[in-house]
């Protein structure tokens, strides 16, 4: 069950969950780095690009907009570590389609 019209508008609002997801997209870059060290050029690039400007890449409002995603507002506020696992899932599961990313083989 995805979440309301209302709930998305907070989470839309809100700066911390904002800052929260751009976070956590940070991180996963930083890991996909550590986990293929001898990638190509373009992949390095691409993966740079989105440490230094994760929130050029909309995670936060794809997350929210996406039908499966059922962590309620105030689920969330109310203890945001609860909240990294599904975040977390969320990021990965759309890193790929937003940022053009395709594992080295």
């Amino acid at each position: 069950m995805s979440i309301s019209a209302l709930q998305r508008e907070g989470f839309a609002a809100a700066q911390s969950f904002h800052n929260q997801v751009n976070g956590i997209v940070v991180e996963y870059a930083l890991y996909l780095n550590n986990q293929n060290p001898n990638q190509e050029a373009a992949s390095r690039n691409l993966l740079a690009r989105v440490i230094q400007s994760p929130q050029g890449y909309a995670f936060p409002q794809t997350i929210v907009a996406d039908s499966t995603w059922a962590l309620t507002y105030d689920a969330w506020a109310a203890d945001p570590p609860a909240a990294d696992g599904a975040i977390n899932g969320g990021v990965q599961a759309i890193f790929g389609l937003l940022t053009g990313w395709t594992a080295p083989e």
